[in-house]
């Protein structure tokens, strides 16, 4: 084998060896952080967690009351939206909700607290967003816990249904601003069993 032949054998075994070990590291990288990931998004038992129900950064709470709801076809029913866990005022909120229209139909809302206006209420075939932000001429809102509305639903059809929110920290998910923050400070919504009877 002629010297030049020697070299360029000696450079393919290199790169190969190099290459190799690179491949090896990435494939590493990627199976270490897959294992994070799914140990981040599981419970201890394993179990797949539901990337909507928290927050881990998040510092407000939000339930809809009362919880749960039993109620009668045709009859309307309240659900009180307070937000608790906050040491700022709530300077902005968008709070998105997911029902199912085949059984629940949303009315309107009822009652807002006077330190707040309701700039956007959509309501689009099972998805709610409500929309809170500061109102300028009012005095700032209460810290917690904070009742900020009243709103209704009319029950459709017998069943066991539930209204859920959508808290994934993504662009549409849930979002509680506070006063002096920069980030999303929500950190959970209670979902409401509702039985129609």
């Amino acid at each position: 084998m002629s010297g030049s032949n020697k070299v360029y054998l000696l450079a393919f075994i290199t790169l190969t060896v190099v290459f190799a070990a690179v491949a090896l590291r990435l494939l590493t990288q990627d199976i270490r952080l897959e294992n994070r990931v799914t140990r981040e998004n599981t419970d201890e038992t394993g179990t797949p967690a539901n990337p909507m129900e928290t927050i881990p950064n998040g510092v407000v709470e939000v339930s809809l009351r009362p919880a749960p709801v039993e109620a009668i076809v045709g009859q309307p029913f309240p659900l009180e939206v307070v937000f608790a866990g906050m040491d700022k005022a709530i300077v902005a909120a968008d709070i998105v909700l997911e029902y199912d229209p085949d059984h629940l139909e949303y009315m309107g809302v009822e009652a807002l607290h006077a330190s707040y206006l309701n700039p956007r209420q959509i309501n689009d075939g099972g998805k709610l967003v409500l929309s809170y932000v500061q109102n300028p001429s009012a005095a700032v809102g209460s810290i917690a816990p904070l009742s900020m509305q009243r709103i209704i639903f009319r029950p459709r059809a017998v069943g066991n249904t539930s209204i859920t929110a959508v808290v994934d920290n993504s662009p549409k998910s849930s979002m509680v601003y506070l006063d002096g923050t920069e980030s999303n400070q929500i950190k959970s919504v209670a979902p409401v069993e509702v039985v129609i009877k």
